[in-house]
């Protein structure tokens, strides 16, 4: 009887460990948000692409939209000229939820830093959210669509 319930136990854990959620799977998403968070600060456009799905889209902080790769890095190096200009952002995790195995939901907050304002003065410290969803693409973690939701609206300076 006692084998029985190791055996149901060593079976049951294994199932738990392959559940979506699990820690490997949590890992491996907050690395990609510390890794987008980086490519972003240092201007790594090339490192910040290959964090996406080809087919990502994003709603900026701004309100700008991008859909698809190649123009989400086109409207970030614009607005890391413009607007974004010497800004650093960290981005914090609240929460991940996971949909299916594959799919998962990010909670973030985000604050960024040495914004400028028109007159080139810094505008000081701006928060809001940031939701990523992220799909599991070829065994890798990848953000799919990027929300920016800010406290108070960020308006572009030029």
């Amino acid at each position: 009887m006692i084998r029985i319930f190791v055996l149901l136990a060593v079976i049951g854990g294994t199932v738990l460990a392959d559940a979506p959620g699990d820690s490997a799977d949590e890992r491996a998403i907050r690395e990609v948000v510390r890794a987008r968070e980086s490519a972003w600060n240092s201007d790594n456009a090339a490192r910040y692409r290959e964090l996406m799905t080809e087919d990502v889209d994003n709603v900026s902080a701004t309100g700008r939209i991008a859909t698809g790769r190649d123009a989400v890095i086109a409207l970030y190096t614009k607005q890391r000229q413009d607007v974004y200009k010497g800004a650093i952002t960290t981005t914090p995790i609240e929460s991940i939820r996971f949909i299916r195995a594959d799919v998962a939901l990010v909670n973030a907050n985000f604050c960024l830093t040495g914004l400028p304002a028109t007159d080139g003065t810094q505008v000081g410290e701006r928060k809001g959210r940031l939701l990523f969803l992220f799909v599991k693409d070829q065994g890798h973690w990848r953000i799919t669509a990027i929300r920016g939701m800010p406290e108070t609206p960020i308006v572009a300076g030029k």
